[in-house]
């Protein structure tokens, strides 16, 4: 183990580096004095937790699921497969993929309020607001938590696709599409599809979601999984820091990039107006900024885009309106060959194709994000568990005052 040491007022503290199994070393300041803070504003360069979970490289254009690459993921494996590796480490035999498989058909319902409390919500409601006041309800009623964390984490991703379909009918005015709770005829996704849409969706539409759900499924410490972690420490129950988590997932920031992408790519209209959009986008007078594209943690290609753009030409290859894809394309073409976008290495990221893949599959541009908050709450309860294994302390950052010093009234 190597070390540095830090020099403060004449006084000389060894701080260890431990080497991590992937990427960048990790100085290890839990021993430094409490006199002493490290200011990081926005947690770039700070590491607050160990996690065997999730691996990226921005580099290199490296996205990992405990340990295996997520476009081999895509191509080999259903989403039930998926949930199985991000929760329990290792991806399942056919035996325990059954079992799990049956649980999750074992905690596939919710109680009837929430479909009382959904009469009580404004038509006018956002999904994501619809789907947060459905999980905090679940929050409020103890019945619904499980000693076994474990079981609890399966009785939670069971529920969440029911909830998504919940939000995004009642946000389009649409009634429930009721279910029986024991019918295993329908997997994971053909069963959220099927509460969604009202009938029994193709192939090629379950085999598109399957994808959208494995890309979005979990990436390292983003902002909702680190409020996750945040709200979890304090030893409130899971359904409370899923809550958490889907609060912060609703910004724009963060879930709502691709609901904006799409708003961008609306108002841009045809391909004769990228030159205009390009030179607004480089303007740092200019308000607008070309969404889609960047990442806090790419500095190549995000792997999940590349995957996303091949499913969105799947996908939109059957239809015959596809002017916005047309357009995305242009747009990414002429932007990739720009020297401002090369110099500043601003790649497409997920977010960039999903909402065209979404909106063709029928998703309404305002609930693309409760897509996104189905496929993460796999993530966030891998991480929650980890922490319930762990024995994660509870999360208490300091800050760097700037405001007045002690005064007199």
């Amino acid at each position: 183990m190597n070390q540095i040491n830090a020099t403060s007022d004449q006084m000389c503290f060894e701080l260890p580096i431990f080497q991590a199994n992937l990427g960048n070393s990790v100085l290890d300041a839990s021993g430094f004095p409490v006199d002493f803070y490290f200011q990081d504003i926005g947690l770039k360069h700070t590491s607050f937790c160990q996690s065997a979970i999730c691996y990226i490289d921005g580099s290199k254009g490296l996205l990992l699921y405990r340990g295996y690459p997520i476009e081999e993921l895509c191509k080999h494996f259903q989403f039930e497969s998926i949930m199985y590796l991000l929760l329990f480490g290792e991806l399942p035999t056919s035996r325990t993929l059954k079992s799990f498989t049956k649980k999750l058909i074992k905690y596939r319902h919710i109680p009837d309020y929430c479909y009382s409390l959904l009469e009580h919500l404004p038509e006018s409601s956002h999904p994501m607001g619809i789907l947060l006041t459905l999980v905090s309800a679940l929050a409020a009623d103890s019945s619904q938590s499980l000693d076994d964390p474990d079981e609890m984490a399966i009785r939670i991703v069971a529920q969440m696709p029911i909830l998504v379909a919940l939000s995004q009918r009642h946000a389009r005015t649409l009634k429930p599409v009721h279910q029986d709770s024991n019918d295993d005829s329908l997997g994971y996704v053909p069963d959220f599809l099927f509460r969604l849409f009202g009938q029994i969706p193709t192939e090629h539409t379950v085999t598109a979601f399957d994808q959208i759900l494995t890309l979005h499924a979990e990436h390292e410490q983003n902002a909702s999984t680190c409020t996750l972690r945040v709200s979890g420490s304090t030893g409130t129950n899971a359904y409370a820091a899923l809550a958490a988590a889907i609060t912060a997932l609703w910004g724009p920031a963060h879930g709502g990039a691709n609901e904006a992408c799409m708003q961008m790519l609306e108002a841009i209209k045809t391909c004769d107006r990228i030159p205009e959009y390009i030179e607004k986008a480089k303007s740092k007078e200019d308000p607008f900024r070309l969404m889609g594209f960047g990442h806090r943690v790419y500095r190549s290609r995000d792997p999940r885009a590349d995957v996303m753009k091949s499913l969105a030409k799947e996908v939109l290859d059957s239809k015959q309106d596809k002017p916005l894809f047309r357009l995305a394309r242009s747009l990414e073409k002429r932007a990739l060959e720009d020297p401002y976008f090369i110099s500043h290495q601003l790649y497409p990221n997920v977010d960039y194709y999903s909402g065209i893949v979404q909106r063709a599959l029928g998703i309404e541009n305002n609930a693309f994000t409760t897509i996104f908050a189905l496929a993460r709450t796999t993530g966030w309860m891998s991480h929650w568990l980890e922490m319930m294994r762990d024995k994660t302390p509870i999360i208490r950052p300091r800050q760097h005052y700037i405001g007045p010093r002690k005064r007199s009234l």
